[in-house]
């Protein structure tokens, strides 16, 4: 049987199962592939993918400031 020399791990083998769960990856599971390691995206929901998205940078605001009460 082949293996995997890094984790030994067989090749070929008739189920895919995520390496951080145990539980297998099902023809609808949303996975990737970490070195030789297959994972979910999300084990605790496997059948939507984790978008990673860039936070939106603030916009300055448009509201004029207010005058202080003390100014005359």
């Amino acid at each position: 049987m082949n293996e995997c020399p890094t984790c030994h791990r067989p090749f070929g083998s008739t189920q895919r199962t995520c390496f951080a769960c145990g539980r297998p990856i099902l023809r609808n599971h949303k996975w990737h592939a970490q070195g030789c390691y297959m994972l979910h995206d999300d084990c605790q929901n496997p059948t939507i993918r984790v978008l990673l998205r860039a936070p939106e940078p603030e916009q300055p605001s448009l509201e004029p400031a207010s005058p202080s009460e003390n100014s005359q």
